[in-house]
């Protein structure tokens, strides 16, 4: 899965790291993955929003654990 993170938070993650994912359509539920990508350029869709594009690999789509 690919999804933006904040250019602020972009130092911090390294391919290799552990992931847990969690969709909004799913709230109650949460996935492990690991980064497998980091974009080496900075997005800017809005004049304050400046992003990195983030990729994790699931270690298996349909194992889910709940939140709480």
């Amino acid at each position: 899965m690919s999804a933006p993170i904040d250019e602020v938070d972009a130092p911090q993650v390294k391919v290799g790291m552990s992931a847990c994912v969690s969709l909004d359509a799913f709230a109650e539920k949460r996935c492990s993955g690991t980064v497998s990508r980091i974009a080496p350029y900075v997005l800017e869709k809005e004049k304050q929003a400046r992003t990195v594009e983030v990729e994790v690999k699931l270690r298996n789509k349909h194992e889910t654990t709940s939140r709480y």
